[in-house]
């Protein structure tokens, strides 16, 4: 076959993929395949791979990633989609060996770090994953989906001075209405709260309450900040609420909990304790959890 013909029959089976004609992608990849020249033979295992993962076939398309990348082993685009199947099989390890070998090869790439970002938040690995946000931000400081995630990441490791810069720069952008502006003040205001920040704190949740009036956490979160400034009643009343609305939220319960121990309500603590260990399905509280009934004896 000419060059003419087989980069027809590429081009023709990034049509037929693009609108979802599989079995046509995969007769022209054939083609490519069974030809001789290992450029459309590389590209040929590539769109056979790729159909057979967007139908679901995720282990046998993987065979042909392998073959392709067995073909060229700089292959960028057979190792991105490798790891995409990989890591939804769940051998995040090979996948993750996938984004370094992209990354070695484009070390600018963006995609490449949302990547690895993601399957090292996967792993919880949040330090490596801070890193890597580190690295993006370095080549595009603008770049909005990776100052929310290492916002993020900074709070799961409790850095919350830092998570909070990067909160405020996200309310400082100009789509800040298009960014889950609720989520971002319910976030920033957590952040101020483990500060012991209660004014600040109250400025953000009051903001995210204003948008969502009835979001549990927006409640539970400004109603304790309450009560450190001299609102104790109106501050259990918000936690109650949020209780009301969502009642299967064990942090809200630990935050009850805190306020009756203030106002040495032992027997109240107690009980809110037990109702935080009883909704703690996924045990991510048990700490606190012990830690408040080591406070109670």
């Amino acid at each position: 076959m000419n060059n003419a013909h087989l980069q027809e029959r590429l081009q023709y089976a990034k049509e037929q993929l693009q609108i979802g004609n599989y079995g046509r992608v995969e007769r022209a990849a054939n083609e490519l395949i069974d030809s001789s020249d290992p450029e459309f033979v590389k590209d040929g295992l590539l769109y056979k791979g790729m159909s057979l993962s967007f139908q679901g076939n995720t282990s046998e398309s993987i065979q042909y990633f392998n073959q392709a990348i067995e073909t060229d082993p700089n292959f960028e685009f057979a190792y991105f989609y490798r790891l995409d199947n990989l890591f939804r099989m769940g051998q995040i390890d090979e996948a993750r060996a996938d984004a370094e070998k992209l990354l070695s090869l484009d070390d600018q790439n963006v995609l490449y770090y949302e990547k690895l970002a993601a399957i090292d938040m996967e792993k919880r690995d949040f330090v490596s994953a801070e890193v890597i946000c580190d690295k993006v931000l370095s080549i595009e400081p603008d770049n909005i989906p990776f100052i929310s995630l290492r916002a993020d990441i900074r709070t799961k490791q409790k850095k919350y001075a830092l998570a909070i810069e990067d909160y405020l720069t996200l309310q400082a952008t100009e789509d800040f209405e298009l960014l889950e502006p609720t989520g971002i003040y319910i976030a920033t205001g957590f952040a101020y709260l483990n500060l012991e920040d209660y004014a600040n704190a109250r400025i953000h949740l009051e903001k995210a309450k204003d948008l969502n009036p009835n979001h549990p956490l927006a409640l539970a979160y400004l109603g304790y900040s309450l009560t450190h400034l001299d609102e104790v009643d109106n501050g259990v009343e918000l936690i109650n609420d949020s209780i009301d609305i969502a009642p299967n939220i064990s942090y809200t319960y630990l935050l009850l909990a805190k306020v009756a121990i203030v106002l040495n309500e032992m027997e109240d603590a107690k009980e809110c304790i037990e109702l935080a260990q009883e909704h703690n399905q996924e045990g991510h509280l048990s700490e606190e959890i012990d830690a408040l009934l080591n406070a109670l004896e």
